[in-house]
């Protein structure tokens, strides 16, 4: 019998994702309520949401070229209430710009920021923030989580789950000579590349190779070859609302 010999190629190696950073465990989830472990970040890390709202946050949080980190539950900040008495709060994420920047950022039901003076409390923490923590707070609530907006972000999510530099390099020829608009549907069928072809098409958009005419990324959609200096999106002014104390 001859022996095996060992062969030139690279061992096939598979890493799972990075645990969570969260500075507790999930809170046990109330009736009706729902725990979602989304992976997603650079290099990829599990990501614990406490709730539905803080899911649908995460993926646009994680769609945004301007992020460049998304970490949730960061350790709790101690203030003091208006009668002089300690206290505890836990930000459900403290993002981090590509700039630098940090924000710590609180997700609420809208009805129920309103209902329980949320924001004047937000203020108030604020107030015994470090800025070596964050330089600011934020509140996001579902007025700002539109579907499409999360709808496009869940897309994005996914196209760069399954990375396919193929399709991307033959997609960024397909839209190398355009000079106006063009529906995806007739960008992909020049791709012909079909499911690949769409997904490539979606992570040009991501990543600020084309530029959509609106939100809700589909086959008529209509997109534009970006200009060499594509403008970053801002959560800051797009995503959330609430006063900056």
């Amino acid at each position: 019998m001859n022996p095996i010999r060992s062969g030139k190629a690279e061992p096939c190696l598979h890493y799972g994702p990075l645990p969570s950073r969260a500075s507790r465990s999930s809170i046990r989830p109330s009736k009706g309520g729902t725990r979602v472990t989304i992976v997603g970040g650079d290099p990829p890390r599990e990501i614990r949401c406490e709730s539905d709202l803080e899911a649908k946050a995460t993926y646009v949080f994680l769609a945004d070229r301007d992020i460049v980190d998304v970490s949730e539950q960061p350790p709790a900040v101690t203030y003091l209430d208006g009668d002089g008495e300690p206290h505890r709060h836990t930000f459900d994420f403290l993002l981090t710009r590509r700039s630098g920047e940090r924000i710590l950022v609180a997700i609420k039901p809208e009805a129920r920021a309103q209902a329980k003076n949320f924001r004047a409390q937000l203020r108030q923490i604020a107030a015994y923030v470090p800025k070596a923590i964050a330089q600011k707070v934020k509140l996001i609530t579902d007025a700002d989580l539109g579907r499409d907006r999360v709808h496009d972000a869940k897309l994005i999510w996914a196209a760069r789950r399954t990375p396919d530099p193929e399709a991307d390099a033959a997609v960024a020829v397909c839209y190398s000579d355009l000079t106006g608009a063009i529906t995806v549907g007739d960008l992909v069928a020049r791709s012909d590349l079909k499911g690949r072809g769409f997904m490539a098409v979606v992570r040009a958009i991501a990543n600020g190779g084309l530029t959509a005419n609106a939100r809700r990324i589909g086959y008529e959609t209509l997109v534009r070859a970006a200009p060499k200096a594509p403008r970053t999106h801002d959560v800051e002014t797009d995503a959330s609302v609430g006063d900056q104390p």
